[in-house]
């Protein structure tokens, strides 16, 4: 038996790799919903995915070749990269491959346009439109042959036949127009943005309180004081909840940790998506940094030993997506793990890996995988009964600042979803960490920071490959937080050395400085060694946690908007309508959110209060003092005290109740608005204008009608005599009498009328009715006694004179009318015709008295008295 050579790409630290022999072209893409993504095909790496669990070794057998012929990286017990580094001799290995009958599919490797490297393994995933004809689609995937394995609320899931082109074939089914998605399920693996863990007490957590502190003194690292998330601030409010379950999907984490035991652990049946036991989410070998963003965000507080999580009373559901060898798992199974913390009552979904571009210089389509991208839709809208899991994602590590390379955001912290956490990383000074990507509004492909929070500053040169420049000297990780306890994970931190490989690049790289833990009660269950973007992810989620205990209620929208606004604009960057590229809205402050948050209580009641009710502010914050009032003054009663009050209404109208909630945020008011009343509103105080003012009206015509009094809680009944009446908007009614000729004699018996009632929000009124008569100057439809409006009367200056705008005009009518005004004597003093809209009469040249107005319209005249007066 031949060894196999095996690198492990565990990409724990920001690391530069080689890309070579790859071709581009146009023929090359895969769909991303509808987006074309370019791929360029690999002339020397392959992936052979064979029928069942197979050895490293026997690959070597069939290849008849030694390990410096072939370079196998095992990505999981079916799938495995090749590299063929020597182009003679390629199609002869390639030969003896295919000719084997265990290998299913064997096919190049694929670069999409940031570097990343993608398989086309054997499977497909497919999202049909709803609008889609399901025979249509079950049609074509018959004539391609596909094999269904799975159906998923996200996805269904097909292999390809032996041989079958994964890639050719999504695309023909996504260019069908049947299908929202359809791609190959690519064997790629997502890496952790790992600045790996480390561990530290209380004191050592600068990034929860920083008071300038020596927190390092390996190093003699100390601080800016408050360049931190104020958390002990927020703790004076609150430690989070028992009610609410952060998901950390990662490497695992460690059942009955001292730090975090069992009861604050939601450990689930097939909650690991990796291999090993399929029910047990523990981390394998030293695989911790799973168990470091746990502890970040939720680590016992107050046990006299390890550290202080942020929301220390919430409840952790770790999901494993990492194997044991530290590498991912294929994008169909990390979307299932999304959607299983979803579905089984995650709150907080935190995320600290992605998928690594290879070129620094290009940004991942924020489609990359647009199963992934589905899942996290999937949890945003249907989590938490429809009001969205909040989901955060660690922006990674590809900056180095110090070499002006200001980096990339990765996949999936890049996905186009508005309410979806990009998180990057400040340092211990309150500047941007070397390695955090800088936001950049101009990329197609979503390169925008949310926010940010304390992190380590820098990686030390040596961390980074032979020839590639980066890094501050003397700089090292220095977040503190939970580890493997004894001498696995990272405290002590044994080496795992490949032969053949640089040590920087193995699974654990060496020591850089770091201060690690070596005194106290089981102080081998910390470390001292985490950092980057992934140890700021977790803050967000701890911080999330904080104000959802506050107000569970509160949309993963609101919880976005609530914690960007509460950042601190630190760093002395430039911050445009409240945005850095550096910080984007700020670097996160856990005591401000939770501040914020106690303004979105809400203060159950009645919306009308129309006897004696109970009035109570929910989710009080313990040890919170709470005191109430009402504006305006008068309009109802209050008794009681504490969180719950009893209102008795004393006036009618809109009221404004406030709690006044007093925590060590100082005093915060929430306000609850309702309407009040006493009785029903009397009829004497219901107006019927215009038609109380005249009663006359025209055959044919339709009128503007808004009865008074007039709110927006009001509700209306109309009954119209000799018509009917439309709604035209709330309260605005247009009122239309039938076309009809009046009997004589004159004047004649009223034959039409109109009456209403109006709700108040607690009872109706009694019906008042105004009853009129047909105009007799508008025989057939003619004049129009409220199709004009005269005023002010009594005139000083002027004398309006103008069609009513309540008046709805026929289409096609002459909008004409003349006008003449008259002294007592008939004494014609003014005379117009052909107004189109409306007159101003100067009456101040008119002694003080008794006038008559003239308006003649159509065949009608209409008659009013005017009164001078000065």
């Amino acid at each position: 038996m031949k060894k196999l050579f095996i690198i492990l790409l565990i990409f724990t630290l920001p690391t530069v790799i080689i890309l070579m022999g790859f071709i581009q072209s146009e023929d090359d893409f895969y769909y991303a919903f509808d987006e074309r993504i370019r791929l360029e095909k690999s002339e020397s790496k392959f992936l052979v995915s064979f029928d069942t669990t197979i050895e490293s070794s026997n690959i070597m057998d069939v290849l008849d070749v030694n390990k410096n012929q072939v370079i196998i990286d095992r990505f999981d017990e079916r799938n495995f990269f090749i590299t063929l580094p020597n182009a003679q001799g390629r199609q002869q290995l390639l030969n003896q491959l295919n000719a084997d009958p265990g290998v299913y599919v064997l096919q190049p490797v694929y670069r999409e346009p940031s570097g990343l490297e993608m398989g086309i393994g054997e499977e497909i995933v497919i999202n049909k439109k709803k609008e889609a004809s399901a025979v249509e689609l079950d049609s074509l995937i018959n004539e391609l042959s596909l094999i269904f394995v799975k159906s998923t609320r996200i996805y269904d899931l097909y292999r390809v036949p032996r041989g079958g082109d994964a890639l050719l074939m999504a695309n023909k089914i996504q260019e069908s127009g049947l299908t929202t998605f359809s791609h190959p399920n690519f064997v790629v693996s997502a890496k952790r943005f790992q600045a790996l863990p480390n561990d530290s007490y209380f004191q050592n957590q600068f990034y929860l309180h920083n008071t300038g502190q020596v927190f390092n003194p390996a190093q003699g690292s100390a601080g800016t004081p408050d360049a931190d998330i104020d958390a002990p601030e927020a703790w004076g409010v609150t430690q989070g909840s028992a009610d609410l379950i952060i998901a950390v999907l990662d490497d695992g984490l460690t059942p009955n940790h001292p730090d975090l035991p069992n009861a604050r652990q939601l450990r689930l049946p097939g909650s690991n998506f990796a291999d090993g036991n399929a029910n047990d989410p523990s981390p394998a070998n030293n695989l911790n940094h799973g168990n470091s963003c746990a502890g970040i965000i939720g680590a016992t507080r107050d046990n006299n030993e390890g550290i202080a999580g942020i929301a220390p009373e919430s409840i952790i559901m770790p999901v494993r997506i990492f194997n044991n060898n530290g590498g991912g798992i294929m994008p169909n199974l990390v979307a299932d793990a999304i959607q299983f913390a979803a579905d089984n009552g995650a709150d907080i979904i935190s995320n600290s890996w992605g998928y690594l571009p290879q070129n620094p210089n290009e940004a991942p389509s924020p489609n990359l995988h647009p199963v992934i991208v589905t899942a996290i839709q999937h949890a945003v809208v249907t989590g938490r009964n429809n009001r969205g899991c909040i989901v955060i994602f660690a922006a990674g590590n590809t900056a180095r600042h110090t070499e002006n390379a200001n980096g990339v955001i990765a996949f999936p912290a890049n996905v186009n979803i508005p309410g979806v956490f990009t998180v990057g990383a400040s340092d211990r000074d309150d500047f941007q960490a070397d390695y955090s990507p800088t936001s950049n509004p101009q990329s197609p492909n979503n390169q925008m920071i949310d926010i940010v929070a304390p992190s380590h500053r820098a990686y030390p040169p040596a961390a980074y490959p032979p020839g590639t420049p980066g890094g501050i000297a003397g700089e090292t990780l220095e977040m503190w937080t939970i580890d493997i306890p004894g001498n696995a994970g990272y405290n002590p931190y044994p080496q795992f050395l490949v032969p053949g490989v640089p040590q920087t690049q193995t699974f654990n790289p060496p020591p850089w400085g770091e201060q690690m833990p070596d005194a106290g009660p089981n102080f081998l269950a910390y470390t001292g060694r985490f950092g980057g973007t992934s140890a700021a992810a977790p803050q967000i989620a701890g911080i999330a946690a904080l104000v959802l205990s506050i107000n569970p209620d509160l949309t993963y929208l609101q919880v976005f908007d609530l914690i960007t606004n509460a950042a601190d604009q630190a760093g002395g960057y430039n911050y445009v309508n409240g945005r850095s590229n550096e910080f984007g809205f700020g670097r996160a402050n856990a005591f401000s959110a939770v501040c914020a948050a106690i303004g979105t209580l809400p203060i159950s009641g009645p919306d009308f209060l129309c006897s004696t009710n109970t009035f109570t502010l929910q989710n009080s914050p313990v040890g919170s003092t709470v005191s109430w009032s009402a504006s305006p003054a008068g309009m109802v009663g209050i008794s009681g005290s504490g969180n719950s009050v009893n209102l008795t209404p004393q006036g009618n109208g809109q009221v404004t109740l406030t709690a006044t909630i007093t925590t060590d945020c100082g005093d915060v008011e929430v306000h609850k608005t309702f309407v009040t009343a006493t009785g029903p509103i009397p009829t004497s105080a219901i107006s019927l204008e215009p038609f109380e003012s005249s009663p006359y009206v025209c055959p044919d015509q339709t009128f503007g009608f808004h009865p008074g009094p007039n709110e927006p809680w009001y509700q209306y009944e109309v009954q119209v005599v000799n018509g009917h009446y439309t709604e035209v908007s709330h309260g605005y009614f247009w009122i239309h009498f039938n076309n009809y000729i009046p009997s004589p004699p004159y004047p004649p018996v009223y034959d039409a009328g109109v009456s209403v009632r109006i709700h108040n929000g607690c009872s109706w009124s009694d019906w008042k009715p105004v009853s009129m008569y047909t105009e007799p100057s508008c025989p057939g439809g003619g004049g129009c006694e409220l199709c004009f409006l005269t005023f002010p009367n009594p005139a000083d200056e002027e004398l309006q004179v103008q069609w009513n705008p309540q008046v709805k005009r026929t289409e096609g009518d002459d909008p004409g009318f003349d006008v003449q005004f008259y002294d007592q004597r008939g004494k014609i003093l003014f005379s117009q015709s052909g107004i189109s809209e409306k007159i101003s009469l100067d009456t101040r040249k008119f002694k003080n008295g008794f006038y008559y107005l003239h308006i003649r319209y159509k065949e009608g005249l209409i008659r009013r008295q005017i009164r001078v007066e000065r």
